[in-house]
């Protein structure tokens, strides 16, 4: 029976933790061992870290010092020891039946990689994302899939990985988190291991609840941290050219970073008060990704009108907006 190593970073996470942890070792696949990496936690995470390696025999505990999710990541993945690799966020959790159906499609097809749908977990509701059937999937479709959040995503958490695709010979790992980047830094390190994936499997099944927080890096609006997304972005492309990619996924990547950058620009000029500073910085890497020519025609305009003002971008898409309910209400009337 294959065992699965499951790598969970945890800081300042004491009100999800136990019920992350629980998900995990109440799986219904049982040969697992649980990395459970501290990292420098100031609440009471790491006690709670502690009691789970008393309940479990399965779970081991790391405590360090705070050196940030990427290099957590790195720890678990330097002492696992399974035949293949999952990492979960600590906030979140598992549905029961999430390791053993993805355990049986790695063992039934031999692919490098699964991965599954999942939910987003907001407020007041749950949302799943999860496309509409099972497939396997070649290298240049994984990849373009890869860049769209509503199908596999640059996420860690939705995908089994098999251990060579991530381990040399001597048991060392190929690739590592890069802890330069605070954003983007899975999109990243996801993009660096499928590049290697000759095929993937996608089973269209939603298996895992991510948390959608106010509190969380994705979700608290402008810091100065954000600014590395960009280099991440550009990081991406590099290793997308270097290694000769299908332009379609060039092309796939070029529109999603397109899209995010210009999230984190509006988000500056509404809330940054250190908007002159940053903005010159953006428009530097607009210019950058409008150079690769790639762009669809929407993220064109986009593109020159966020380098001339936020604002002028925010009108255009309230002007979309509107022409697509024009067009909606057409269709229901006919």
């Amino acid at each position: 029976m294959d065992k699965v190593s499951i790598i969970v970073p945890v800081y300042n996470v004491e009100r999800y933790l136990k019920r992350c942890v629980d998900s995990i070792i109440n799986q219904t696949y049982k040969k697992i061992e649980v990395i459970l990496i501290d990292d420098g936690s100031k609440d009471k995470s790491g006690i709670i870290c502690d009691q789970m390696a008393k309940i479990d025999k399965r779970v081991k505990v790391i405590h360090t010092k705070n050196q940030g999710v990427s290099q957590a990541r790195n720890e678990g993945l330097k002492i696992a020891t399974g035949d293949y690799i999952y990492l979960a966020d600590a906030d979140d959790w598992l549905e029961p039946l999430m390791l053993e159906k993805m355990i049986k499609c790695q063992n039934d097809l031999k692919v490098d990689l699964v991965i599954c749908g999942y939910y987003v977990e907001e407020k007041n509701k749950s949302i799943s994302y999860c496309m509409e059937k099972n497939q396997i999937l070649d290298n240049v479709t994984l990849m373009e899939k890869v860049y769209v959040p509503a199908e596999i995503n640059g996420v860690v958490w939705n995908k089994l990985f098999s251990r060579k695709l991530l381990y040399n010979e001597d048991g060392t790992p190929k690739i590592l988190f890069c802890p330069l980047y605070s954003m983007w830094e899975d999109v990243l390190w996801v993009t660096e291991v499928c590049i290697h994936v000759k095929k993937a499997y996608y089973m269209a099944e939603p298996q895992y609840h991510y948390i959608k927080r106010d509190s969380s890096a994705s979700t608290k609006g402008f810091r100065p941290y954000k600014v590395s997304m960009i280099a991440a972005g550009m990081k991406i492309r590099d290793i997308l050219n270097k290694n000769e990619s299908d332009r379609k996924i060039i092309k796939k990547f070029d529109n999603y970073m397109h899209l995010h950058f210009r999230g984190t620009i509006y988000e500056i000029y509404k809330f940054s008060p250190q908007y002159k500073e940053y903005i010159t910085y953006f428009r530097s890497a607009c210019f950058q990704i409008m150079k690769f020519g790639l762009l669809n025609r929407n993220s064109r305009i986009h593109n020159i009108l966020m380098r001339i003002h936020p604002r002028l971008d925010s009108i255009f898409i309230t002007i979309l907006q509107k022409n697509r309910n024009n067009t909606l209400r057409k269709k229901r009337v006919e």
